[in-house]
């Protein structure tokens, strides 16, 4: 006869059951979310941290959306029981279209704990979800009230909007968030080049947290958006990054060079692989690749003094084949270049082996 063992033997510390993908599947199968909790803790199966059905009541597919991390109503889902910041709530009230009053008591009724003192008194629109997202694409991660929003944050959806730099810096304001504190002047950020703002805009998108001692991001952007390294150096500097740079950025990039950096396939660490394929496709020598980049500030995988030349026949098989190699095959380079095998070398080799066989036995 079998021994009932208690399931909390076995007891594993994880992550609750995320409460929006019950909603979500209690959408799918058409039945209530008290009836799926019900059923879960008949089977034994119940978890702690999901709310009680009295407090969530009925469910629909709005709450989905309000419960997932991007605002789609797909994973991921909100933690059960975090904070919900006020950027995610302002984001979900554009979402959803329900006021933030109203998207705060719902999230608050699934249990979370949400970061909104009072009413907001700016209206909001869908330009407030791209506001709202760290990185102006209307995706978490969102804006919070844990530090202060950055000048670059602000000229950036500023460009993004086509708004003026304090129309922005106000929004926020009325929204609840507090500054970073603006030293520059937002007249003089406004009337920058706008191929500058672009480069800011890509490097602020992609890049908000990584531009300390990385000049070859500034001088890639620069590259893509066809105007001077120096020019978005001083504009980052000018809305307060601190860029910690060792040398000057180039005023300029002559065609050659914006044609290299624009072939390279990564911003950081560039492999042996993407140099072969660049000296390959514009006909330049591999050491006039790699000299051109480390001037840039670029950084590699691989000891760029491990390099050896390309013949004619490598640029036709790596140009042809380039998509299809693997970084692993061509970034990691012996540390002594491999000696040429001729006919002579090899039989030579083979004599030691045989004297060096007959010498141990």
């Amino acid at each position: 006869m079998g021994t009932l063992i208690s399931a909390r033997t076995f007891e594993i510390d994880e992550p609750g059951m995320p409460v929006g993908l019950v909603v979500k599947k209690a959408e799918i199968l058409g039945c209530g979310f008290d009836k799926i909790i019900e059923r879960l803790s008949c089977l034994g199966l119940g978890d702690s941290s999901l709310p009680s059905p009295s407090s969530v009541g009925k469910t629909n597919a709005t709450d989905v959306v309000l419960l997932s991390e991007n605002l789609d109503g797909r994973s991921p889902w909100l933690a059960n029981g975090k904070l919900v910041g006020l950027g995610n709530l302002v984001a979900a009230s554009v979402r959803t279209q329900l006021s933030p009053a109203r998207a705060k008591r719902r999230l608050m009724d699934f249990g979370f704990e949400v970061e909104l003192a009072a009413e907001l008194a700016a209206p909001l629109d869908t330009s407030d979800l791209r506001l709202m997202s760290t990185r102006l694409d209307s995706q978490q991660p969102w804006l919070d009230l844990s530090a202060p929003v950055s000048s670059l944050h602000i000229a950036s959806a500023a460009y993004l909007g086509r708004q003026p730099f304090v129309a922005v810096a106000t929004h926020l304001t009325q929204l609840g968030f507090t500054l970073s504190n603006i030293s520059c002047d937002p007249e003089e950020i406004d009337n920058v080049d706008s191929r500058v703002r672009s480069a800011v805009l890509a490097l602020s998108q992609r890049f908000p947290q990584l531009l300390h001692d990385q000049p070859f991001l500034i001088v890639r952007a620069a590259a893509r958006a066809r105007c001077s390294p120096a020019s978005v150096g001083r504009f980052l500097a000018t809305v307060g990054v601190d860029l910690r740079l060792a040398g000057p950025l180039p005023r300029e990039l002559d065609d050659s060079t914006g044609t290299l950096v624009n072939l390279l396939s990564s911003d950081f660490s560039i492999s042996l692989k993407d140099l072969i394929s660049v000296s390959a496709k514009v006909n330049v020598s591999l050491k006039l690749v790699v000299d051109r980049m480390l001037a840039l500030g670029a950084g590699f995988n691989f000891l760029p003094d491990s390099l050896v030349s390309l013949d004619e026949t490598d640029r036709r098989i790596v140009a042809s084949l380039g998509i299809y190699l693997k970084n692993s095959s061509l970034s990691t380079p012996p540390t002594t270049p491999p000696h040429p095998v001729t006919p002579t070398s090899a039989a030579i080799r083979s004599t030691r082996s045989t004297r060096q066989g007959k010498h141990s036995g």
